[in-house]
């Protein structure tokens, strides 16, 4: 509405950079093959350790339980969004 085409642009820029980077990522996660040192490795190395899993467990736990009761979190920003619109002098 403001018409920032400059601030859409390197906001667009930035979202792209990001998304390379962060394909990187996933591409040697899920898709390369794991080198001869890690083949080398004993099996239970690989075995992730209970706390970790557990630790794992709670935030898709939380994520689910939070993006689908809304009501919440929701509360939440309408509380911070308020307070800021009312220090800010409603602009």
């Amino acid at each position: 509405e403001a018409e920032y085409w400059g601030v859409a642009g390197l906001m667009l820029l930035s979202s792209l950079v990001a998304l390379v980077y962060v394909w990187r990522v996933v591409e040697v996660l899920y898709f390369a093959e794991p080198s001869d040192a890690v083949k080398a490795l004993p099996k239970q190395k690989w075995e992730v350790p209970p706390v970790m899993l557990l630790m794992t467990y709670i935030v898709i736990a939380a994520t689910l339980v939070f993006g689908s009761w809304t009501e919440c979190s929701l509360g939440i920003a309408e509380s911070a969004a308020a307070a800021l619109l009312e220090v800010g002098g409603g602009r």
